[in-house]
């Protein structure tokens, strides 16, 4: 099998918001004290993007949540983070007009802020009681199916 690499290289990559709560985990209740048990919420999913005013410029914006929209928060991590990067398009003559070349594009860069969000997730939860979150693996073409 030949590699074959995308013509996308991360220029920037912004956090543009952050909320993370570390609801308590109640020592009464038996079912929350594994720690796994915080992985139980699902997280939340949205995405978008657009090309730049130069031909070679591509802009994805990636938002995630889990436990963060409800009413009353469950016990655990609740959060919400929103980021934007932009990548630059490299190939010579690649055609941004083209939406299925866009939307590997697009699948690529999805791949790379969600990596970039994993550890930025589990830097930040390292430092509550219970330790780092590692957000759980995200299958990017179900979801850019979805958003179609």
């Amino acid at each position: 099998m030949k590699f074959e690499n995308m013509p996308l290289n991360l220029k920037d990559f912004v956090v543009k918001t952050v909320d993370f709560h570390h609801i308590p985990v109640s020592e009464d209740d038996e079912e929350f004290m594994n720690f796994d048990s915080y992985y139980q919420y699902p997280v939340n999913v949205d995405f978008g993007s657009e090309e730049g005013l130069a031909e070679n410029e591509l802009t994805i914006f990636l938002s995630l949540s889990s436990n963060y929209y409800d009413d009353v928060p469950q016990q655990g991590y609740s959060f919400l983070i929103i980021v934007e990067s932009d990548f630059e398009v490299t190939r010579g003559g690649f055609d941004i007009s083209d939406k299925e070349a866009v939307a590997k594009l697009v699948n690529s860069g999805l791949a790379l802020l969600v990596a970039q969000v994993r550890g930025y997730i589990a830097t930040i939860t390292a430092l509550f009681p219970e330790g780092a979150y590692y957000l759980p693996s995200i299958d990017i073409a179900t979801i850019m199916e979805t958003q179609q």
